[in-house]
């Protein structure tokens, strides 16, 4: 009988021990997990000494660069470079044609580069012929993303058969969306959805 008892509270404890074993583990499994969790949140934000960093909009590359440049945006878009966000910005002033790399982040310049441009030895002078009477770059955003919400990633004025037109290209929760509208009456020409 001693036996029996004996046996039946070792058994007991061992079943008490590996259920309370078993709690500490998983618990000690979860705390790893959330510190996991946190370790990935700031590895993958861009983080500028203890405080996090915002990218730029569009409008606020823009600025920077007409700040500093003058003249016009042509096209501005967002890319990657060495491991960088930058936006690529065209800008145009006066038959000079500015070509900037501007990180997405500090807003520092990292790349000008400046030519003349011969295509604006048959437009008119002073103010740029194909500024004249369209909308701004910033109407057009507008129009653009009731169309195709989302992130606008790329601008550009351009003229195609002598119709001046924005081009602008959105990333949208499902893809992206490319859109043209005409620079003089703001209508929407074309939506091509390229879905994910």
């Amino acid at each position: 009988m001693k036996r029996k008892m004996i046996t039946g509270t070792l058994v007991s404890a061992v079943i008490l021990g590996g259920a309370i074993g078993a709690g500490a583990m998983t618990n000690g499994f979860e705390s790893v997990s959330l510190q996991s969790k946190s370790e990935v949140a700031s590895i993958t934000s861009q983080t500028v000494g203890e405080t996090q960093k915002e990218m730029l909009s569009i409008e606020e590359a823009k600025e920077i660069a007409v700040a500093k440049y003058g003249g016009y945006v042509e096209s501005i878009e967002l890319e990657r470079e060495n491991r960088v966000q930058v936006y690529d910005i065209d800008i145009e002033n006066d038959g000079i044609e500015y070509d900037i790399d501007l990180d997405a982040y500090t807003g520092e310049f990292l790349k000008v580069k400046e030519e003349r441009d011969d295509d604006d030895d048959d437009k008119q002078t002073g103010e740029n012929a194909l500024t004249d009477d369209v909308i701004t770059q910033d109407e057009a955003i507008s129009i653009a993303l009731k169309a195709a919400p989302g992130t606008v990633v790329r601008v550009e004025l351009d003229e195609d058969d002598g119709r001046i037109k924005y081009e602008i290209e959105i990333k949208t929760t499902d893809g992206e969306a490319d859109i043209e509208i005409d620079a003089h009456t703001g209508d929407i020409l074309e939506v091509d959805h390229d879905r994910d």
